[in-house]
């Protein structure tokens, strides 16, 4: 059998002779690199070569300011029971509560009064404080903003937006529920809610029956004993007690209000009671019979 050639195959066999010894003197691929590369490519981010200086990195802590913010607050409300049954209209009674606590425990704590007949409003202060919220389980809220870390600076103008909100609370509860608005509503304040209770007063347009703080602290970036002689409205009637042994607000601040309130021409019952920072049975029953002289 004979062997027939076109004279081609010698030039094809070594051309592709070329090819194979070229692949094989080739440097073989960084395997661990290119899964680098594939690995980088999958999560979306390129590197940059090594040869390529990086600048350091941005101070990204930023500094914080403060200002005034429009904010929705909320407020409980507790009715009468009586309240769903008739169409009557009732006196509002403001409970201010202090400072890390929240309306619920005024709220408790006043329906100890055994006091039935009033419209029951308590704000919230609208400073929550973080740690004490997250320790305690329950919300812990501040009417000052140095709870969110303000400066002094800041705290006197926080102190009057808080006072005015509460302010903003007595409107919007006339409004919105059956309140006997031609009588004025009461206002009673533990702790920094009674500094608030002062403070509500000496800036309110509007004229109160009567003022009660138990255990009133107060602030000197915004001194309300400085702040009576200001005030529009008549000088409503203020009940005035604090513990003789309160470790928290002592009781010279106690002194200081009754000092103040009578200076200024205000018919004041001041009850300087034997305990700490909390009222006890004797000025529960004196608070009681005190709101109600006000309200039959």
């Amino acid at each position: 059998m004979s062997t027939i050639s076109s004279g081609r195959w010698p030039l094809v066999s070594f051309t592709t002779a070329l090819v194979i010894c070229g692949l094989f003197l080739m440097s073989p691929p960084d395997i661990a690199a290119q899964k680098r590369a594939s690995s980088a490519g999958s999560a979306g981010v390129v590197s940059a070569p090594a040869s390529v200086a990086t600048s350091s990195p941005l101070d990204t802590t930023g500094r914080w300011h403060f200002v005034e913010q429009r904010r929705i607050g909320r407020y409980k409300v507790r009715l009468p029971r009586s309240y769903a049954t008739t169409s009557a209209s009732y006196r509002l009674l403001v409970l201010l509560h202090g400072n890390g606590n929240n309306p619920q425990m005024l709220l408790d704590w006043f329906g100890g009064l055994g006091i039935d007949s009033l419209i029951v409003v308590a704000p919230e202060a609208p400073y929550t404080k973080i740690p004490e919220t997250v320790t305690t389980g329950r919300g812990a809220y501040a009417g000052v903003a140095d709870a969110n870390w303000a400066p002094d600076s800041v705290r006197a103008e926080s102190i009057v937006l808080t006072a005015d909100w509460y302010a903003m609370v007595i409107k919007d509860a006339m409004a919105q529920l059956r309140v006997d608005t031609a009588r004025p509503p009461l206002v009673v304040g533990f702790s920094q809610g009674g500094y608030f209770a002062h403070v509500l007063m000496s800036r309110s347009q509007r004229p109160l029956a009567g003022v009660a703080t138990i255990c009133a602290s107060n602030y000197p970036q915004y001194d309300v004993l400085q702040r009576y002689r200001d005030m529009v409205i008549p000088r409503p009637p203020v009940f005035l007690a604090h513990g003789t042994s309160d470790a928290i607000v002592p009781p010279t601040y106690g002194a200081a209000y009754r000092s103040a309130l009578e200076t200024a021409g205000f018919t004041l019952v001041f009850l300087p009671f034997d305990g700490g920072h909390w009222p006890t049975p004797a000025v529960d029953a004196a608070l009681r019979n005190w709101i109600m002289s006000i309200i039959r």
